[in-house]
């Protein structure tokens, strides 16, 4: 399953959600999680089991702040 899949599958993203900053975060084999280096196209990459995927919100536009 790809990243995109997993997100379709949890409800896809909301409105606020900044697709091109998604982190996943895989468990090494001492059990500590640890950022997984993400490939250009981020969506399409393979997850594992016990993944932990991030999709933060957006950050603010300050340029349309007065």
């Amino acid at each position: 399953m790809t990243v995109a899949r997993a997100i379709a599958r949890a409800g896809g993203l909301l409105p606020d959600a900044a697709p091109n900053r998604v982190q996943v975060r895989r468990r090494d084999a001492s059990g500590k999680y640890s950022d997984v280096k993400m490939p250009s196209d981020r969506m399409a990459m393979p997850i594992q089991p016990e993944d932990i995927i991030e999709v933060p919100k957006r950050r603010l536009d300050n340029s349309l702040i007065r």
